[in-house]
């Protein structure tokens, strides 16, 4: 079953000649890529790997992991995803975590770790468990079917109209749903993906990228690095993550690249929406996905590319539903455009003084200042109210605004008590990843600030 679904195998008479892969020293047509898929199939098979079993790997941003990803799905055993930042000591709880069979080293090194089968409840239907983000809350085991991911490339694909001459930069790692998201992409619009050890940036001048998946910290180095000379081969950057300040988002579109913020989620396979170009907002629902508000202003979403479920108990799957549908914890509103508007986190929000505060709301007014690249807000105790806010920002460093600048715009924009009692630059460490979060930087303040 697994096999007839295969993205490569799709249509592969038809482009078992085009390009599927650009290496920094090769390209892998279609014909070559299906052909080590089937030799991995026949090693993994000879190693005793069978449908319904779970194999544990790190999944590295290599040709290795893209053509291990299809062998076990064509055999029907799951891919257990993990990240290349997982500490070694940490690996043997990760895998008696995931309750995994076998433990794949590389494409030729294959070790068993239960010896038992787990043809339990998955029946051979997952493609892969991954760890979610765990952005606000301990991370989970996410479930996922081979048609999640077809259903969420298909609806992007067509919003995206990505055709055959299209390349799109592996960019996101492949533990993430965003990493396994550009292969199905690609793979069923015959493009290519690009794999390289190179810097991000210098990928995207080495390569014919004219897609690219970033999060606002890349999208600024970006535009830093060489403002003038953008690649004229890019067609469309995604931008997830996180919000984009109004100055960024300007300049980009000015220089007339196709800015498409997106909102999405490990549960929903990826993407939920895009916006069009030039549009600010997260967009509306792409194909096979269905978005509404609740009462409480909590978006919720369903369609054919929503997860299976979390793994508990190491053979359930549990998908919590509210009458078909899965509540994100994200706040948000739909505008007078039908555009979806994220507004901030559920559980994000903290009571100052007996005030309710959402930190998101103190984000979005820090963005509006020219300069301001990233804005994140956390609470701090405090002994007379309970909590106070206090931010975090990155600035550009030709537009540096000083903290009374600051103080004094939010003092006219916001209630006394949503002005934080202290502003951060984010610290260089933390730059330093794709993505910076709240948990590091209230670690951060308090091991550095106590």
């Amino acid at each position: 079953m697994f096999i007839e679904k295969c993205p490569i195998k799709i249509d592969l008479e038809a482009k078992k000649n085009k390009t599927a892969i650009i290496l920094d020293e090769q390209t892998i047509s279609y014909g070559q890529l299906n052909a080590k898929i089937d030799e991995a199939v026949i090693y993994l098979q000879g190693a005793g790997v069978q449908r319904g079993h779970r194999v544990a790997l790190i999944a590295r941003n290599n040709l290795q992991t893209v053509i291990a990803f299809f062998a076990l799905a064509r055999l029907g055993a799951a891919c257990c995803a993990l990240s290349t930042r997982l500490p070694h000591d940490a690996l043997p709880t990760k895998i008696k975590e995931l309750a995994a069979d076998f433990f794949l080293d590389t494409l030729t090194s294959i070790v068993s770790v239960t010896g038992s089968s787990n043809t339990d409840i998955t029946k051979g239907l997952v493609f892969s468990i991954m760890y979610t983000s765990g952005s606000s809350s301990a991370p989970k085991m996410a479930a996922h079917s081979i048609d999640n991911f077809l259903y969420s490339a298909l609806g992007s694909n067509e919003a995206l109209a990505l055709s055959d001459t299209d390349s799109w930069l592996l960019s996101l790692p492949l533990f993430h749903v965003g990493g396994i998201a550009i292969l199905f992409r690609i793979f069923l619009s015959a493009g290519s993906v690009v794999i390289t050890e190179l810097p991000f940036l210098d990928s995207l001048y080495q390569f014919p990228v004219t897609h690219v998946s970033m999060v606002p910290t890349q999208l600024y180095r970006l535009v830093q690095n060489k403002p003038q000379s953008i690649p004229s081969s890019i067609k469309s950057i995604l931008v997830g993550g996180a919000p984009i300040g109004l100055d960024l988002f300007e300049k980009i579109s000015h220089l007339g690249i196709n800015i498409l913020p997106t909102y999405g989620m490990t549960e929903m396979s990826s993407q939920v929406t895009m916006a069009h170009p030039k549009d600010s907002s997260s967009g509306v629902a792409l194909p096979y996905r269905e978005i509404r508000i609740s009462e409480e202003g909590e978006i919720l979403v369903r369609g054919k590319t929503l997860f299976l479920g979390y793994l508990q108990n190491k053979t359930n799957l549990h998908c919590p539903l509210n009458d078909t549908w899965f509540a994100t914890k994200d706040l948000g509103k739909i505008d007078e455009n039908g555009n979806l508007r994220v507004l901030g986190r559920k559980d994000n929000m903290f009571i100052s003084g007996g005030e309710n505060i959402h930190p998101e709301t103190i984000e979005r007014e820090l963005l509006t200042l020219p300069g301001i690249i990233q804005a994140f807000v956390i609470a701090i105790e405090d002994k007379e109210f309970g909590h106070r806010p206090v931010a975090f920002i990155d600035q550009d460093q030709q537009k540096i605004k000083t903290l009374d600048e600051i103080k004094e715009h939010l003092s006219l924009k916001l209630p006394k008590y949503y002005c934080p009692i202290k502003i951060y630059n984010i610290p260089n460490t933390l730059l330093k990843d794709m993505k910076v979060s709240r948990a590091s930087l209230k670690f951060w303040l308090a091991t550095t600030q106590a």
